[in-house]
C-alpha cells in the first residue's frame, strides 16, 4: 500500500467552462439525479447576515438555494449555466436529492441548515414552462445546526429515511411520508461536531459518522445504542464519508488531516485500505456514479482533485488537479448527463463566492 503522499500517473487536463458569481459564500453543489431533470444544478450558500449586502441583523446565518440548468447543451464546447429560480433560506450547510422522485412524483431536495432543520423542497415545472423549487416540509432540531444529512433510499421508494448529524454532536434519524416527514430518533455519536453522516449504499440499516473529536464510526440502525465500530485513525477531524453507489464494499472518508482514505466495509481494519494526501482539508468526497474506482474531492485550501483507485496495486492516485478556486474548495459533485465524450463537474467555493462547471476527458481517466 502506497499512502501519505501525492501520487500522480498521467495527469489529466481539467477545462473551466462556466464560471458563476453566486454573491453569497458557495458551500454545497448537487446536480439533480431524476431522468429529465439530469441538467439541472443546485447550489447552496451559507453567510452570517453582518457580512452580507444591506444587512442590520448580525445573528442571522443567511442563504438561498440557487437552481441552474445547462444552456445550450447541443454543443459540450459552450455549455452554460443559466439561473433559472433562486429561492432566500436560512443559511444551507449541506443538501441531497433523493434519487427517485416523491411528492406528486417530482425530484425532491433534502437541506441541512443553520438553524437546525432537515427541510424538503420539490422541483417542478410551472404552467410557464418555468422550473422552481417549494418547500414542502420542516424538520427542526433545535438548540443545534443540521450539519449534513443523506438519503437511505437506494433502491426501495418505501420507508425512506433521512439521516442528519448536528453540530452538538448528535444524529438523528427521520422518516418521510407521502407528505411529510417526523423524527423517528437521535443519539449521541460525537464528543464535539457531528461534520458528516452517510448511509451504506446498498444496506439502509447501516449508517457512517465522522465528527471533530476525530472519530470515524458505523452504526446498525437496529440497535444504535452502541456504535459497530469506532475508528480514530484520523488525526484530525472527519468531515466527509461516502459509500461508493456502484460497490457498496468500498467507503471513502476524509478530513481536515489532508487524507482522503479508502476502507473495505465488510470488515472494517484500524487502518484503510489505501490513503493518499491531498494537502488541503477534505470537505467533500464524491464517488463516481457508475464508476467504482473514481472519486471527486472538494480540498478546502487546495481546488479539487479527481483520484483513481488502481485496479491493480490497488492504491489511490490523483489524475486530475482543479485549481481555479481561490477560496475554500467546499462543494463538488458530478453531472449525471453522460452522452458526452468529457464528464462534467461543478464546484463551488466559500469567500470568493464561485460556482465552476468543468470537465475531462472521459477517454483520459
Amino acid at each position: 500500500m502506497v499512502s501519505g503522499f501525492y501520487l500522480y500517473i498521467n495527469m489529466i487536463s481539467t477545462n473551466t467552462i462556466y464560471e458563476v458569481d453566486t454573491v453569497l459564500h458557495a458551500d454545497s453543489v448537487e446536480w439533480c439525479p431524476i431522468n429529465n431533470y439530469q441538467d439541472y444544478l443546485l447550489c447552496g450558500t451559507y453567510q452570517l447576515k453582518s457580512c452580507a449586502i444591506k444587512s442590520d441583523d448580525t445573528d442571522s446565518r443567511i442563504g438561498c438555494l440557487q437552481l441552474y440548468q445547462i444552456d445550450n447543451k447541443c454543443n459540450q464546447e459552450d455549455f452554460k449555466l443559466k439561473r433559472v429560480f433562486q429561492l432566500d433560506v436560512v443559511g444551507v450547510l449541506d443538501m441531497k436529492w433523493c434519487n427517485q422522485p416523491l411528492l406528486e412524483n417530482m425530484p425532491t431536495l433534502a437541506t441541512a441548515d443553520a438553524l437546525g432543520s432537515v427541510k424538503l423542497f420539490s422541483l417542478y415545472i410551472d404552467q410557464h414552462e418555468t422550473a422552481k423549487m417549494k418547500n414542502w416540509c420542516e424538520v427542526l432540531n433545535p438548540n443545534s445546526v443540521a450539519l449534513s444529512l443523506d438519503w437511505s433510499s437506494k433502491h426501495c421508494i418505501k420507508d425512506i429515511q433521512i439521516a442528519a448529524s448536528y453540530s452538538n454532536g448528535n444524529l438523528g434519524l427521520l422518516k418521510v411520508c407521502e407528505s411529510d416527514a417526523v423524527l423517528l430518533q437521535q443519539w449521541n455519536a460525537h464528543s464535539f461536531e457531528a461534520w458528516i453522516t452517510a448511509f451504506n449504499s446498498e444496506n439502509d440499516s447501516i449508517l457512517y459518522s465522522g465528527g471533530d473529536d476525530c472519530c470515524f464510526r458505523g452504526w446498525d440502525l437496529r440497535c444504535p445504542e452502541h456504535s459497530l465500530f469506532t475508528n480514530r485513525s484520523h488525526d484530525m477531524g472527519v468531515c466527509s464519508i461516502q459509500s461508493c453507489p456502484s460497490n457498496s464494499n468500498l467507503l471513502a472518508t476524509g478530513g481536515y488531516d489532508e487524507h482522503v482514505r479508502i476502507w473495505d466495509a465488510r470488515a472494517m481494519r484500524p487502518k484503510p485500505l489505501t490513503n493518499l494526501k491531498v494537502n488541503g482539508g477534505v470537505w467533500r468526497v464524491k464517488w463516481h456514479p457508475k464508476m467504482k474506482d473514481v472519486l471527486a474531492v472538494a480540498c478546502m485550501h487546495n481546488g479539487c482533485f479527481i483520484l483513481h483507485r488502481d485496479q491493480v496495486s490497488l492504491n489511490l492516485c490523483s489524475r486530475a488537479h482543479y485549481t481555479n478556486h481561490q477560496s475554500l474548495a467546499y462543494g463538488i459533485d458530478w453531472c449525471y448527463l453522460d452522452n458526452f465524450e468529457s464528464h462534467f463537474l461543478a464546484s463551488c467555493s466559500f469567500y470568493d463566492h464561485k460556482l465552476c462547471l468543468w470537465n475531462l476527458n472521459k477517454q483520459l481517466l
